[in-house]
Order: structure tokens, then C-alpha cells, then sequence
């Protein structure tokens, strides 16, 4: 039996015939543990709920914990309608659960309702948020007629 942490094990086979023993030369192989998906980023917010076009916006969330102790980085995802595709913006090793931007330019200068999440990622596996949240982007003043 392996004790924790251990995860390699060596075998050997010896062959008789009743009388001589013939052993083999030992081997080993490893046994790999199922990663852990990071736990689902909550409590998704920015610092308002309306942004001018251009404008510093501050994406906060809770930060998601990994089983196996890795390092968690993240991504903000966008899409520009409910039933849209989501679009990668940024990817951050924030550990904190905040980012802050003035270059989110994904957006029409005319205006958008952007929908966003945060998705984990521990290296090997992606969890998204279970929740998205919803901002608004105003028209750029300049091009307010």
C-alpha cells in the first residue's frame, strides 16, 4: 500500500520451476492522481454599473481555491448579448480576485451592454463562473453628436 504522498510503485516477477528462483530486474510505474478542478469564481462585480467608453473599469471576484494546491489563473470572458459567444479579454494571475483596466475595447463606441465571467483555470482544467455578471457601456462623449 501506498502511504500519502507516495505515488510510485516498483515490482519485480521471479519465475520457478520448483527448484531455481530467476527474478527479473524491478520496475516501477506511477500512479497519477485525478486533478482537482479550481472551485467556481463567485460574487462577480466592477466598481459600477455604467462606464463611459474608455474608461478605467476594476472587475472584482472571489477567488477560487484548487484541491491540489495549484496556482490559479484567470480569465475575464465577454460576449456582447445574452445568447452570444463568449470572447476571451484578459488573462491575469491575480490571485487577489481583482483586475483593472481602461483598455477593455471590445465595445462599439457607440455603445454595448456586455455580459462577463471569470473562468479558473489550475494549468489543466478551466472552471467558468456560474454566474455572469452585466455592465454597461456608454457612447464615447466625443462621438456624441
Amino acid at each position: 500500500p501506498l502511504r500519502r504522498g507516495e505515488n510510485e510503485i516498483y515490482w519485480r516477477v521471479v519465475a520457478t520451476d520448483g527448484i531455481d528462483k530467476s527474478p527479473s530486474k524491478p520496475t516501477s510505474f506511477v500512479i497519477v492522481k485525478p486533478n482537482s478542478k479550481p472551485s467556481f469564481p463567485k460574487n462577480l462585480s466592477t466598481d459600477k454599473q455604467e462606464y463611459q467608453y474608455g474608461e478605467n473599469i476594476t472587475f472584482s471576484w472571489t477567488p477560487s481555491k484548487d484541491a491540489d494546491g495549484d496556482k490559479v489563473s484567470y480569465l475575464i470572458e465577454y460576449k456582447k448579448s445574452k445568447n452570444g459567444s463568449y470572447s476571451i479579454f484578459n488573462k491575469t494571475v491575480n490571485i487577489r480576485g481583482t483586475y483593472s483596466t481602461n483598455k477593455f475595447r471590445p465595445l462599439r463606441k457607440g455603445g454595448n451592454e456586455i455580459y462577463w465571467r471569470v473562468v479558473a483555470t489550475d494549468g489543466i482544467d478551466k472552471t467558468p463562473s456560474r454566474r455572469e455578471a452585466f455592465i454597461i457601456v456608454k457612447p464615447d462623449r466625443k462621438s456624441v453628436v
